[in-house]
Formats: structure tokens, C-alpha cells, sequence
């Protein structure tokens, strides 16, 4: 019987442990924009000098920068 409660004790504590790490891995704090989004923004000022996530395709690298553009 103690082996019983202590197999489910263990086991409610390894499940939340595992939830836990789930949502803090997944969870993110910087907003996400596809470049037409954050074109069509009516004030995308208010962006500058905060992190932020750009989801595109790069269309050309070189050493002065690259094209980012949406993949639709």
C-alpha cells in the first residue's frame, strides 16, 4: 500500500514537472509578425527599440543586409 502512494505521489510530481517545462518552453513573451502584417501595422513605430519575431523567406544575403519577404 505505500509502495502504491508513494508510485503516485512520484508520478503527480513528475506530471507536473513535465507541464511546467512544456510551458516554459513554448511560452514566448516577443510578439511574432509576418512582414505583410507588420507593413499593413498602422503604426509600426511602436515597435522600434522592442524585440520582436519576423516570420518570412530571405530572398537575397549579402554583406550589406537581406530581403525578407512573406511566403504567400
Amino acid at each position: 500500500m505505500i509502495k502504491t502512494k508513494n508510485l503516485v505521489i512520484s508520478g503527480f510530481i513528475i506530471s507536473i514537472c513535465i507541464i511546467a517545462l512544456f510551458v516554459l518552453l513554448f511560452s514566448s513573451s516577443i510578439p511574432t509578425f509576418t512582414v505583410k502584417e507588420l507593413k499593413s501595422n498602422s503604426n509600426p513605430e511602436s515597435y522600434l527599440n522592442r524585440k520582436i519575431q519576423l516570420i518570412g523567406v530571405v530572398g537575397a544575403l549579402n554583406t550589406t543586409g537581406f530581403f525578407l519577404s512573406d511566403p504567400i
